[in-house]
């Protein structure tokens, strides 16, 4: 069932690689600053530049975080380094600060825009005032049951994303204050401490882990998710090591790709990999209780290590594309008696029609859609790569293959440059003076 991106963490070019490679569809990272995991190692300047590129060498898409609440004294920073992203033609950026998205939609209306699961989009009129920011896709918070999901994706106007692996927030992401108030680091500012992860005790009972979740696995409910309409489904992980990203991804690769379930050692190898006593799917099911919690066991066994390591040998095998298509085409092929044969490519909201040579009625075999998808998908050292093929190809007609490849070298020579910088229209409104702020509010 073709449709459902997944798409992967990076929190750094290790973990960039272990995605790619794995097979992601998408990643998500971060720069230097306006992204909730400043911890991360993240991607400055060049190489911000240098990860975007590799991933549109290799086919994959590029979202980048800028998921923090943004101070007014910010913005024009922020204006500046959205305008750097979209000079470099990132695919997306994922916002969390419905102002920024406001302005995003004056200044850069053709940037897609991902509402961020902080932005706590988890309702209908949410999901329709992200849509009026100008946002193309929310991502739902994890706390969802499969019910809320599929009540918003058939009624939301704009696409939905979904979390299906990784750490789960004991409270509501976006909505968070423990970390400012008991260590002064912001979750919305990008800093969050993990206070649900910190024993805690009563009175004078012994401290325990009372707050910390186990996190989500739901590689066995990934094709209920895909008939329900979710668009997306993210993997967590931005601080977790490579060995973690390639495992999980090419988990849920295999799974999508096959269309199955997993079986049981692979729901183990995942935990191998990185588990806080086991997995949960209670959030999805809807059905909350004790056996929720767990805490990671921090002493890895030797099995742990063999997960770990056959994931780094996975890793170091696999070969970066050289060159590699990273625009997707689609092709719309027309056949008919008596005209010329029409082809229409569509590429990056362009579209280039051309027409050929008068079909001739088949002496012998008539060209069929297999034949013409075949010739037209072709596109080998053309920096395009075709993603649908359409064929309307009246039954006993024949064109010459070489007229087919012509067709396709002629369309894709006329669309326009591969470069992917979004157009930025102006400077950023000017805005009234700052009032005095206490700095205790900048926690928040």
């Amino acid at each position: 069932m073709p449709g459902m991106e997944i798409l992967s963490p990076a929190g750094s070019p290790q973990a960039l690689r272990a995605a790619v490679a794995a097979g992601a569809d998408a990643v998500y990272f971060g720069g230097g600053g306006f992204n909730a995991r400043h911890f991360a190692q993240n991607f400055d300047g060049e190489h911000m530049a240098r990860a975007i590129s590799f991933c549109r060498e290799n086919g994959v898409r590029s979202y980048i975080t800028v998921n923090t609440l943004i101070a007014d004294r910010e913005l024009d920073d922020a204006a500046a380094y959205l305008k750097e992203l979209c000079a470099l033609g990132v695919d997306a950026v994922i916002v969390q600060d419905t102002g920024l998205m406001r302005l995003l939609k004056g200044l850069a209306p053709q940037l897609p825009v991902i509402a961020s699961t902080q932005a706590a989009a988890n309702t209908l009129p949410a999901m329709q005032c992200m849509k009026e920011l100008g946002c193309t896709r929310a991502v739902a918070g994890r706390e969802l049951s499969k019910e809320e999901l599929s009540f918003l994706c058939r009624h939301a106007p704009l696409e939905v994303e979904a979390f299906c692996h990784g750490a789960l927030c004991y409270s509501v992401s976006g909505q968070c204050y423990l970390s400012a108030v008991v260590g002064r680091r912001s979750a919305n500012r990008g800093k969050c401490a993990g206070p649900c992860r910190l024993p805690y005790a009563i009175a004078d009972r012994r401290p325990r882990h009372m707050l910390s979740l186990k996190d989500s696995c739901l590689a066995a409910k990934l094709s209920e998710m895909q008939r329900m309409g979710i668009g997306c489904v993210k993997i967590e992980g931005r601080m977790k090591r490579p060995e973690y990203v390639s495992g999980v991804t090419r988990l849920y690769r295999t799974l999508l790709d096959e269309g199955r379930a997993p079986t049981r050692r692979e729901v183990e190898q995942a935990g191998e990999l990185f588990s806080r006593a086991g997995f949960t799917d209670s959030y999805y099911e809807g059905r909350t209780g004790r056996d929720m919690f767990g805490m990671r066991d921090e002493r890895i066994p030797e099995k742990y290590e063999a997960a770990l390591a056959f994931e780094r040998a996975a890793v170091e095998k696999w070969t970066p594309s050289k060159g590699a298509a990273s625009r997707f085409v689609d092709f719309s092929l027309t056949l008919k008696g008596g005209r010329p044969a029409a082809l229409t490519a569509r590429c990056d909201g362009e579209t280039v029609s051309v027409r050929g040579p008068v079909p001739e009625p088949a002496r012998t075999r008539p060209l069929t859609p297999d034949d013409a998808r075949r010739a037209l998908s072709k596109t080998g050292g053309t920096g395009f790569e075709a993603r649908d093929v359409a064929c309307d190809i009246e039954p006993g007609l024949m064109l010459p293959l070489s007229a087919l490849n012509a067709l396709r070298r002629s369309a894709l020579e006329q669309l326009p440059a591969s470069s992917r910088e979004i157009p930025w229209r102006g400077e950023i409104p000017a805005l009234p003076p700052a009032l005095p702020v206490d700095r205790r509010e900048l926690y928040c």
